[in-house]
């Protein structure tokens, strides 16, 4: 049933799978630009947590670390689309809830790494750049799953790697996009260690 549930996810261009349950059952939720839709109800608690663990075993985690503390980690997975086998990605994040852990998916697609290429109005874009270019203050990326935070970011953080003069410390959860050039923070690692 994961199987399936993975490869109908992908073929229905949701941008998020949210998996999560109640007293008495679980249901599993695609969203679409923002909206969520309830692709199945009414999930017999017994067979919900037999797809969360089955999750929980194809991120590489622990599902009995899920009821403490949440767990990031990456799915990667070869999946048929088209009558063809590809490789899709899938980040992977559990949190601990009243009854049961709930599990989100998002598919990971390649991320940007040049800012001219994220939509942004040429002035939108002068504004950017100098508030990145400023020796102190704040950038606030905002918006709702899919709108482009990570990529904006990312892109920003390609600007900033190339200089070589500055420590760029990212605390995520999770750590979206992985790269040497800046230190790391998973805040579910942090607070699990504590």
């Amino acid at each position: 049933f994961v199987k399936f549930l993975l490869q109908d996810f992908i073929l229905s261009g949701g941008s998020d799978l949210h998996v999560h349950s109640h007293r008495s059952g679980g249901r599993i939720r695609y969203r679409y630009q923002g909206q969520a839709y309830t692709r199945f109800d009414g999930i017999p608690l017994q067979r919900y947590q037999q797809i969360v663990n089955s999750l929980c075993t194809l991120a590489a985690k622990d599902p009995s670390k899920m009821k403490q503390t949440g767990v990031a980690s990456v799915i990667k997975l070869k999946i048929m689309i088209e009558n063809e086998v590809k490789p899709v990605e899938f980040r992977f994040q559990s949190n601990p809830t009243l009854h049961n852990p709930s599990v989100i998916l998002r598919g990971q697609a390649k991320p940007l790494r040049d800012i001219t290429k994220c939509g942004f109005t040429d002035e939108q874009l002068s504004q950017i750049l100098d508030a990145i270019n400023k020796d102190r203050g704040i950038v606030v990326v905002t918006g709702p799953t899919g709108s482009g935070k990570t990529n904006t970011l990312n892109c920003v953080f390609a600007i900033l790697e190339k200089q070589d003069d500055l420590v760029i410390i990212e605390i995520g959860a999770p750590i979206e996009i992985e790269s040497p050039y800046r230190l790391q923070i998973t805040m579910f690692e942090t607070a699990s260690e504590a």
